[in-house]
């Protein structure tokens, strides 16, 4: 049988997806989450109260065009500096890939490179063992994930009659989602509607 995912990951995979090494236990779990500019406590606030034996894999990052004295970039660099190897947060461990250093990513390439990265990485993680469940899940740093996030898609297999313990089984879930607005709803909600008929 043809190894599909090693040769993606040879061929195709982010050079920096072997940065990270593999998380320090074992775990059920990978999210992925770019994160810029973000608070350095985003986690505490995103992620349900019972991780549910996840690793978390933050992609701090910058774009290229941002001085090294640019507030976004130091608030970057808090945040990846925020969780050392070992760091759990409502039983879920962080892991960070830092591009905050350096030349950051090409502009235009921003959060879609940082999220490939991160599930080029949690590729690799799956591969070898350290993830348990073959789904990489992907959320944004400002997102409030429910409760049964994670078990959320394990039911769903289990009503449809999905294998998810064989990775010969792609698929994709979109959870619902609604952005919350300031003053002005009318934008968010024309931004909101073009995420769900484009993407």
């Amino acid at each position: 049988m043809k190894d599909h995912i090693g040769a993606y990951l040879q061929r195709y995979a982010e050079p920096d997806s072997t940065a990270a090494g593999l998380p320090s236990d074992h775990h059920d779990h990978v999210l992925v989450v770019p994160a810029f500019d973000e608070d350095e406590d985003f986690v505490h606030h995103m992620l349900p109260a019972d991780g549910a034996n996840a690793v978390v894999l933050v992609v701090a990052n910058v774009p290229d065009h941002l001085s090294d004295d640019d507030p976004r970039r130091l608030r970057s660099q808090r945040l990846a500096a925020a969780y050392p190897p070992g760091t759990y947060v409502r039983g879920a461990e962080i892991v960070v890939i830092d591009r905050t250093r350096g030349p950051g990513l090409p502009r235009r390439q921003g959060v879609g490179l940082a999220r490939k990265l991160g599930a080029d990485t949690a590729l690799r993680w799956i591969r070898a063992g350290a993830v348990s469940k073959p789904i990489i899940y992907s959320s944004d740093a400002d997102a409030l994930l429910p409760s049964d996030y994670f078990q959320a898609i394990a039911q769903a297999e289990a009503e449809a009659g999905i294998d998810t313990e064989s990775p010969a089984q792609p698929g994709t879930w979109l959870f619902p989602y609604r952005h919350h607005a300031g003053a002005d709803d009318s934008r968010v909600a024309t931004y909101e509607l073009h995420l769900r008929h484009y993407v």
